[in-house]
């Protein structure tokens, strides 16, 4: 299923939990295409996901999945650090 764009005030949560992502697979030492694999995804996906340039809309179970092929819970890929409460 494509991803379609989304509305540009969740732009900057989009860009966080695609670096998210990004952080914990290479933590894991883990490609895109590995981790694709993992979640029966395409690397093109992994890739939008992480994009911090595109603005794509995903899943919930896209990213329950991502965080249980990288054994993390998925609560981490909403930790913003630069954020207050």
């Amino acid at each position: 299923m494509p991803m379609k764009k989304v509305d540009a005030k969740y732009n900057h949560i989009l860009i966080k939990i695609g670096l998210n992502v990004a952080y914990y697979r290479k933590l894991r030492s883990l490609t895109q295409e590995q981790l694709a694999e993992m979640v029966d995804l395409s690397r093109n996906t992994i890739a939008n996901v992480e994009n911090a340039d595109k603005f794509h809309s995903m899943a919930l179970g896209t990213l329950l999945k991502i965080a249980d092929a990288l054994d993390i819970p998925v609560k981490k890929l909403f930790d913003f650090r630069d954020e207050e409460d």
